[in-house]
């Protein structure tokens, strides 16, 4: 979806010529996070754009001159609805109106299937990393960036359930180490929902890491969970404007 130019106009003098003000939103995909390029136009040597959200809270959109009679910004719209793109200057005013839709997840690489979806349906995709069965990559469902997971200290027992997904058999009680990557860095919030929905905290971690021969980009930390029911888990971790999960098939 992409807004339109809006356009106003007022009259100086009842002989002058009519100066406008044009103010474009986009274009852009208008989601959540998306950088939405905002320009004003107009014979004018200052110029105020504010953002308006649903809910009111208006916020300024820096813009600045870009050649004559242009000014350029970059907003982005921190939720969804329907918001209001303000511009000013002086006694003229225009303003845009877009519906700002919730933000996508970042799609998966070639190499990994379905991104993973709530009830693990399906569970977050993974590929083997290394040359053995229990290294092993998860990709995560993020917003705004990217949530990996390397599986490479499998407990005794614990075993693949399935060749492309993170599902797991015989892991119920049993420690796991899990090394994760976040491209927006060390998470703020990091935490597994259970199947019945209650919230998990990781018995050790996160602990950052420092050096890696792990080349997915990112900050890299370690985490130590014991999942104590079969069924599927949400492992969440955000950072900034980054959120992500990994969906878990723990079925024994």
């Amino acid at each position: 979806m992409f807004a339109i130019a809006a356009l106003g106009t007022l009259v100086t003098s009842s002989g002058a010529a009519r100066p406008r003000l044009r103010l474009e939103v986009g274009p852009a995909a208008l989601r959540v996070g998306a950088p939405v390029p905002i320009t004003v136009r107009g014979p004018f040597r200052t110029v105020r754009v504010n953002a308006v959200s649903p809910a009111g809270r208006v916020s300024p959109v820096r813009v600045r001159p870009s050649g004559s009679n242009l000014w350029r910004g970059v907003f982005r719209f921190d939720r969804a609805g329907r918001w209001q793109v303000r511009a000013r200057s002086g006694a003229l005013r225009v303003r845009v109106s877009v519906l700002i839709r919730a933000a996508l997840p970042t799609p998966p690489l070639r190499s990994f299937g379905p991104l993973g979806a709530t009830g693990c349906a399906p569970p977050s995709p993974r590929n083997r990393e290394g040359d053995t069965a229990r290294r092993a990559e998860v990709y995560g469902t993020t917003i705004g960036g990217r949530f990996w997971a390397l599986f490479a200290f499998n407990p005794a027992g614990a075993t693949w359930a399935s060749d492309d997904t993170a599902s797991f058999e015989g892991l119920v009680g049993k420690e796991i180490k899990i090394v994760f990557k976040l491209t927006a860095g060390q998470p703020t919030s990091f935490y597994a929902f259970a199947p019945n929905a209650s919230r998990t905290k990781p018995v050790w971690g996160p602990e950052p890491h420092g050096a890696s021969s792990w080349d997915r980009g990112g900050a890299e930390w370690g985490a130590g969970f014991v999942f104590g029911q079969a069924g599927c888990w949400r492992i969440h971790a955000s950072a900034v404007s980054t959120a992500g999960d990994i969906w878990l098939d723990i079925r024994s």
